[in-house]
């Protein structure tokens, strides 16, 4: 191994051993989040660029094509412009095939019951006087919500009834059909 095979090996290698610490802190220990801010309006659900398990997958691929490029007789700027095109490649195809995806799918799970105020819906079991049923309706993503409802005002009501959700209590939600406002029910 010459000196240039060298070098990218140690980089592909400290970007892994970079990948490892943000594993370790980050996801076993909870040290926070490991994303650089620049103090702009960034969307703090959403993944930054400059995250060090993007740097860590970028040095990865930088040392691994690079170190494959100089063992098969590239010469020193054709791997170090190999490397650098690969740094950018699998940190783009990272950030964009699997860490916005990922975060998508977190942002939307992490909604709070308390947006399903308001929602409408379906009631998909009948909810019994001062019994509980269950509703199904779209969450503020889109997301389909199948969950157990109480009414309102403890009359039953039947299935296939539209409701809208007036509160969220720690077991179920309390609805009333959507026809009926609150002025209605005094």
């Amino acid at each position: 191994m010459d000196g240039i095979e060298q070098t990218f090996a140690i980089l592909g290698g400290g970007g892994f051993a970079l990948l490892v610490l943000s594993l370790v802190l980050g996801e076993i220990f909870e040290f926070g989040d490991h994303d650089v801010d620049f103090g702009g309006d960034a969307d703090h659900s959403a993944v930054s660029w400059f995250s060090t398990k993007l740097l860590g997958v970028g040095m990865v691929g930088l040392g691994g094509f690079g170190y494959l490029a100089a063992s098969y007789g590239a010469p020193a700027p054709l791997a170090w412009l190999t490397a650098i095109l690969a740094f950018f490649a699998v940190a783009f195809g990272t950030f964009f095939l699997v860490l916005k995806p990922l975060s998508r799918q977190e942002a939307n799970s992490l909604l709070n019951k308390e947006s399903y105020v308001g929602r409408e819906g379906k009631v998909s079991l009948t909810i019994p006087a001062e019994g509980v049923g269950q509703i199904v309706f779209r969450d503020q993503n889109g997301g389909r919500v199948v969950t157990q409802a109480v009414s309102s005002d403890e009359r039953a009501i039947p299935s296939d009834t539209l409701i809208y959700i007036v509160a969220v209590t720690r077991d179920a939600v309390m609805v009333m059909p959507s026809g009926q406002s609150e002025i209605d029910k005094e």
